[in-house]
C-alpha cells in the first residue's frame, strides 16, 4: 500500500529526468440523482413491486461496488490504478487519488454509468472534486468533497463541481479536451508563462 504521500507524487509530470507540476491528491465524490424519486416514481403502477425496487437497488450497488473496483484495476491500460477507494457502494462512492488522474476517472464513470443504465435520461449522477495536500486530514477531505458535490447538486444536478465551478458533464468534456490541446501546445514549446497571462487576462475581464 501507499500513502498520501506517494499517490500525491503521482500528479507530477515526469519528462525524462524533470518532474513538473504539483504534488496533491483529490477527492471525488459522486451519488446519483433523486434516488429517492426513482424508488418512488420510476416504475409504473403496474410494475411497482418489492422485487422489481430491490433490483434497481442491487444493480445501482453493484456499478459502485463491483464494477468500480474492476475498472479502476483495469481501465485505460491500469491508468486509475493509483486511486485509493474509501467507499463505493449503494448509490455513491468516496475516492482519492493523483489530482491531475481524477477528472478524466469522473468523466469515464458518468460515460460508463449511461451505459449501464441504458442512457436512460432520469439516471444520472452528480459529482464533486476537491484538490489536497497529503498531509491534510481525511476529516478535511470528506468535508470539502461534500461541499463540491453540494454544490454540483445545488446548480441543477447531473453535474460536476471542480475549483468551485459546477457545470454539466457536456462542458466539462469539452474542458478537458481544452486541457488536452494546452498540454499539446507546452510540448511543442509554448511557454508556461503564456498560460499564466492568459488567466490573468481572464480575471481582469471579470472584474
Amino acid at each position: 500500500p501507499k500513502t498520501f504521500y506517494h499517490i500525491a507524487k503521482k500528479g507530477l509530470k515526469v519528462e525524462g529526468e524533470i518532474a513538473y507540476g504539483i504534488e496533491a491528491l483529490a477527492v471525488l465524490k459522486a451519488d446519483v440523482d433523486n434516488l429517492g424519486a426513482i424508488f418512488a416514481c420510476g416504475l409504473p403502477v403496474n410494475l411497482f413491486t418489492i422485487s422489481r425496487l430491490s433490483t434497481i437497488s442491487r444493480k445501482l450497488h453493484e456499478f459502485f461496488a463491483v464494477y468500480l473496483p474492476y475498472a479502476l484495476e483495469t481501465e485505460k491500460n491500469g491508468k486509475f490504478k493509483e486511486v485509493y477507494t474509501l467507499f463505493a457502494g449503494g448509490d455513491d462512492l468516496f475516492l482519492i487519488g493523483p489530482w491531475n488522474i481524477m477528472p478524466e476517472l469522473a468523466l469515464y464513470l458518468h460515460k460508463r454509468f449511461k451505459e449501464f443504465v441504458c442512457f436512460n435520461p432520469e439516471l444520472h449522477f452528480s459529482a464533486g472534486i476537491s484538490l489536497h495536500k497529503p498531509n491534510i486530514p481525511v476529516e478535511h477531505f470528506a468535508r470539502d468533497g461534500e461541499t463540491a458535490l453540494e454544490k454540483a447538486k445545488g446548480e441543477g444536478k447531473n453535474r460536476i463541481c471542480m475549483f468551485g465551478r459546477a457545470v454539466k458533464w457536456d462542458k466539462f468534456e469539452k474542458l478537458l479536451e481544452i486541457k488536452h490541446e494546452f498540454e499539446k501546445m507546452v510540448k511543442h514549446g509554448i511557454s508556461k508563462s503564456f498560460f499564466y497571462k492568459l488567466n490573468e487576462f481572464y480575471h481582469l475581464k471579470c472584474l
